[in-house]
């Protein structure tokens, strides 16, 4: 199974406030230049600098190439990144970029960011241009298995499909859909509630931690039945209409003792299907991690996971390097080494 989510297109509007000599290029016309590093921090180049005519490049499982498709000496296969640079010329006037990564990269033009994609996917950003030369940087970065990268532009007009009125940045763009607000579902008789009062936004996730996925949002003044807690009574989980989610009790006000809430695990939400069992054990990935069929690395490969997924651990090896673990509804094995536990005991998940 290929684990790959893709982005659903989304017009963001950036304002470039940079000025220059007017052009009439309207497709790729400068080189990019690429700096590569052996590793996904973008430290210890290799030295070299290559060139390529555009930025549409495909690696698929291999190491990354130059343009005449040999292989860059010194660069591994999988975890590695690179810095791809080029000045364009531009007529002023409005465009739509887009982005084709996997896995991750961050694009700049004259340094406003304008997509920061941090899984697989395809995004798209309206941008308005004043015109003449634009610097354009992208910060790409592998992890494992397929690896390309493909940055492409076309001028767009008022009327055209697609097209709507420019706006200022937000403070975080973002090409990913933001969730919408949550509405508000009943509340049983004497239940224990959290009302919103420290924040005018909170954000709802999928664990007890700030990097748990965000599933919704909730505002202030609104009430929800609190239906559990971590341990440290922390971490909140809400009754929404129709699902649950975790938020951050900081900001909540209560209608009686939050410790009284059952403590709940964080896995809750990350075993949904398939029906596995729950030890209360969760692990954060540290690199891009193949998942694997069986605990070996000549196992067939199931799916992908990305860097600093939570997965609950079910299984392990007798030697603790193979962990079974659940990612995305699958059922699968990481290799150890590259996870951490953030939360409960290995030593209570059984030896399989």
């Amino acid at each position: 199974m290929i684990f790959k989510r893709l982005s659903l297109f989304m017009a963001l509007a950036v304002v470039l406030a940079v000025f220059g000599m007017a052009g009439h290029a309207q497709a790729q016309g400068g080189v990019w230049s690429a700096t590569y590093y052996p590793n996904t921090n973008f430290t210890n180049p290799i030295g070299t600098l290559y060139q390529y005519p555009t930025l549409s490049l495909n690696f698929g499982e291999g190491p990354p190439t130059d343009s005449g498709g040999n292989p860059i000496p010194g660069m591994p296969v999988d975890n590695f990144s690179a810095r791809f640079s080029s000045v364009q010329n531009l007529a002023a006037g409005n465009y739509v970029f887009q982005l084709n990564v996997d896995d991750r990269a961050t694009v700049r033009l004259n340094g406003v960011t304008i997509f920061n994609q941090n899984e697989p996917g395809t995004a798209a950003a309206q941008v308005a241009l004043p015109g003449g030369n634009i610097n354009m940087e992208v910060d790409y970065i592998e992890f494992t298995g397929v690896a390309f990268i493909e940055l492409s532009w076309q001028p767009i007009t008022p009327g055209q499909p697609g097209f709507f009125p420019t706006q200022a940045p937000p403070e975080d763009p973002t090409e990913t859909p933001r969730p919408t607000f949550t509405p508000l579902p009943p509340i049983p008789p004497g239940a224990l509630t959290g009302t919103v009062v420290r924040a005018n936004v909170l954000n709802v996730r999928n664990a007890p931690t700030t990097g748990g996925d965000l599933i919704g949002r909730v505002l202030r003044g609104q009430t929800y039945a609190v239906i559990g807690r971590d341990a440290d009574a922390r971490w909140f989980l809400i009754q929404l209409s129709g699902f649950q989610g975790w938020v951050n009790g900081f900001y909540l006000g209560f209608n009686r003792n939050e410790f009284t809430a059952p403590i709940t695990s964080g896995n809750l939400l990350l075993i949904n299907p398939p029906p596995v069992p729950d030890y209360g054990v969760r692990a954060q990935t540290q690199a891009g991690l193949r998942m694997r069929a069986s605990p070996s690395t000549h196992a067939e490969q199931t799916g992908r996971i990305s860097w600093g997924a939570f997965l609950p651990v079910i299984a392990r090896t007798a030697n603790n390097q193979w962990w079974k673990v659940v990612w995305r509804e699958t059922v699968g094995w990481i290799y150890a080494p590259f996870a951490i536990i953030v939360e409960g005991d290995i030593r209570n998940v059984p030896i399989e």
